[in-house]
C-alpha cells in the first residue's frame, strides 16, 4: 500500500516538472531570439551612423548661399576685393548683408525694393542712389589690368505693365554712363518673372577676354 501511494505521488508530480521545464525552455528561447534581434538592430544603427559620418565628411563644393563679403578662394585670387567692396557699398541700400547665391560664390547678388533707388512712382533717382552710382562707377573703374568688374541691374515687372520699369532702367543706365562707369562693365535690363518694383543687382569679376555685357541704351532705344 505504501509503495502504491509513492508511485502514485510520483506520477502526479511529473506534469508539474514538465511544465517548469517547458516554461524554462520557452523563456530561454525568447531571450535568445531577443538577443539576436537586438544585435541586428545595433549593427544597423552602427551602419547608419557610419554612413552619416561619411556623408558629412565628404568634401562638397561651396553651398548655394554663403553669407558675408569674403568670396571663396578661386575668386578671391581673381579680384576678391571687388566683391568685398561691392558688398559694403550696397549694404546701406539693402539693409542687410548680401549673399553669394550661386555655387562657387563667383558673384554677389542682392535684391532691393525700387524705392531704395528711385522716388515713389517715378523714374527719378534719389540722392542716395546718385551717391551710390558715383561710388560704384569708381569701383568698377579700379579693376586690375587682367580683370573686368561688372554690375548687372535687373528691374522686375511681374504683375505690372512695365512702363515705369523701362523708364527707370533707361535712367539708371544713363546715370552710370554719366558717372564714368567703363564701357562693357554695366548691364541694365528687365526681369519679367521678378516681382514688380524690385531691383536685383549682381556683381562679378571676370577675365578681360570674356564677352562684355551691354552697357546702356542709346537715345530712343530699348533698355540694355
Amino acid at each position: 500500500m505504501f509503495r502504491h501511494s509513492l508511485q502514485t505521488g510520483r506520477r502526479k508530480g511529473d506534469p508539474t516538472l514538465s511544465l517548469f521545464v517547458s516554461l524554462y525552455v520557452i523563456l530561454l528561447a525568447f531571450f535568445i531570439v531577443m538577443n539576436a534581434i537586438s544585435n541586428q538592430e545595433t549593427a544597423r544603427a552602427v551602419a547608419v551612423l557610419e554612413s552619416v559620418e561619411r556623408a558629412f565628411e565628404r568634401p562638397f563644393p561651396p553651398l548655394a548661399r554663403t553669407p558675408g563679403f569674403v568670396p571663396p578662394a578661386p575668386h578671391r585670387a581673381l579680384d576678391g576685393a571687388f566683391l568685398v567692396d561691392a558688398g559694403e557699398l550696397v549694404s546701406p541700400l539693402a539693409g542687410r548683408a548680401p549673399d553669394f547665391p550661386e555655387q562657387g560664390g563667383n558673384q554677389l547678388s542682392i535684391e532691393l525694393d525700387a524705392h531704395r533707388l528711385f522716388f515713389e512712382n517715378d523714374a527719378r533717382l534719389s540722392e542716395q542712389a546718385a551717391r551710390f552710382l558715383d561710388s560704384l562707377a569708381s569701383l568698377l573703374s579700379g579693376a586690375p589690368a587682367e580683370v573686368r568688374r561688372e554690375a548687372l541691374f535687373l528691374l522686375g515687372t511681374k504683375g505690372s505693365e512695365g512702363g515705369l520699369a523701362l523708364a527707370r532702367a533707361d535712367r539708371l543706365g544713363r546715370a552710370l554712363e554719366a558717372a564714368g562707369a567703363p564701357p562693357g562693365s554695366v548691364g541694365v535690363g528687365i526681369e519679367t518673372e521678378a516681382r514688380a518694383r524690385s531691383v536685383r543687382i549682381r556683381f562679378r569679376a571676370v577675365p578681360v577676354d570674356r564677352d562684355r555685357i551691354t552697357f546702356a541704351p542709346e537715345e530712343g532705344g530699348e533698355g540694355a
